[in-house]
């Protein structure tokens, strides 16, 4: 155990070097990581404002057409209702009402559809008509869809300067027109839907402009951004990986701490009992010489003793002693190994079934312990012994 323990703590040494310069390591990497996610932060409030930025644009460009949209889905919806029978029976209209002929004036001038100049007998002056162009429109088979798919961001200034005085005509509403017919309505319905649009589309093409602008620069600072992210993503993962290593180290360190206690703890205990049983220790090399000895003298005390249960149980202690002493010394002459003095007692009894014994009333004299030893151990009773013979 001194031996482990000795080669256990230079180990503790290096071990609880190496936590203490991995600790440092750790440290330095973790307070640069720090700094490095600190400018990553900043970066990310910078990306969040101008996200932010793009975001309210981009809510003020869906408000302001949330504006027109209704205005234009109605538009649609109507204009969807109108078959080409309705198409063919306004076009046939030789005498088109008065207010038909201001809803398809607007018409033409949203398609750019140019209008016939012809003079007026009462003025003596050029005016410009509308519907025999609009006519020739209807008849083209693709009228309604060209309402339909109508690109209204190329409505411009010019188209509604012209359109003007026409839409601020009392009459140019849904409700007026639909007295004249559901068919002119509903086209007129569109015309002011598209006014309306371009209106709205005044604000949201700047903003939408505004938005581009916003949203390349939230591109920018973004792009930078996951730069920024996945550098600071591999630092903090070698630092995370650092501190599980870190913490390897410090289960190894707290390990090799509590097998250096562990082993302290049982030297002491190991060195309390040794010198505990130091006492006894001159007992058990005596005790094994005396063992030694008689193991050399058993032939000997062993003859005398199966001697002694078959042929002297009937006797006194006297008696026995004297044949004994006589066995004894026949067998010395005859160099059989023997204690030199006999005792049954010594050489086959148990103390602690003697001890049973006399606890179960038997006396302790040495001549009723032999005879308590031969009646346990004796086949038969002897008839006659000749101790010369």
């Amino acid at each position: 155990m001194r031996e482990y323990l000795e080669d256990l703590q230079p180990k503790l040494v290096i071990k609880a070097e190496e936590v203490g310069q991995q600790t440092g390591v750790v440290e330095k990497e973790a307070a640069e990581a720090e700094v490095v996610a600190q400018a990553v932060a900043a970066d990310e409030a910078v990306a969040k404002k101008s996200a932010d930025a793009a975001n309210e644009i981009a809510e003020d460009c869906k408000a302001a057409l949330a504006e027109a949209m209704p205005a234009l889905r109605a538009a649609e919806d109507a204009l969807k209702n109108i078959t080409g029978k309705d198409v063919s029976l306004v076009r046939t209209v030789q005498v088109p009402h008065i207010d038909a002929r201001m809803v398809f004036s607007a018409v033409c001038i949203l398609l750019d559809v140019q209008p016939n100049r012809k003079m007026n007998p009462e003025t003596q002056k050029k005016e410009t008509d509308y519907w025999q162009p609009a006519q020739k429109m209807m008849n083209s088979g693709h009228f309604l869809n060209d309402l339909l798919q109508y690109d209204k961001e190329s409505i411009d200034e010019k188209k509604i300067k012209a359109l003007k005085p026409l839409l601020e005509n009392p009459k140019f509403n849904r409700e007026s027109l639909t007295s004249v017919s559901a068919v002119i309505a509903n086209i007129g319905s569109w015309c002011l839907a598209m006014d309306k649009y371009y209106h709205v589309n005044l604000i949201v093409v700047p903003k939408r402009a505004s938005l581009k602008v916003a949203q390349a620069e939230y591109d920018v600072v973004a792009g930078e951004l996951r730069v920024k992210q996945a550098a600071l993503k591999e630092i903090m993962d070698k630092v995370n990986k650092m501190k599980r290593d870190l913490q390897d180290l410090k289960d190894e360190l707290a390990d090799l701490e509590a097998q250096l206690e562990d082993c302290k703890a049982r030297l002491i205990k190991a060195e309390s009992l040794i010198n505990s049983l130091s006492k006894e220790k001159e007992r058990w090399f005596s005790l094994s010489k005396e063992l030694a000895v008689d193991l050399v003298n058993l032939t000997g005390d062993v003859l005398i003793s199966a001697g002694m249960i078959a042929y002297l149980g009937a006797f006194n202690s006297v008696y026995r002693d004297e044949v004994a002493a006589v066995w004894v010394k026949q067998s010395s002459e005859r160099k059989i190994p023997n204690s030199g003095s006999f005792s049954l007692k010594r050489v086959l009894g148990n103390p602690v079934e003697i001890r049973t014994w006399n606890l179960q009333q038997l006396p302790s004299d040495d001549f009723s312990i032999e005879n308590a030893i031969i009646t346990k151990t004796a086949r038969r009773w002897p008839l006659f012994i000749d101790p010369q013979g």
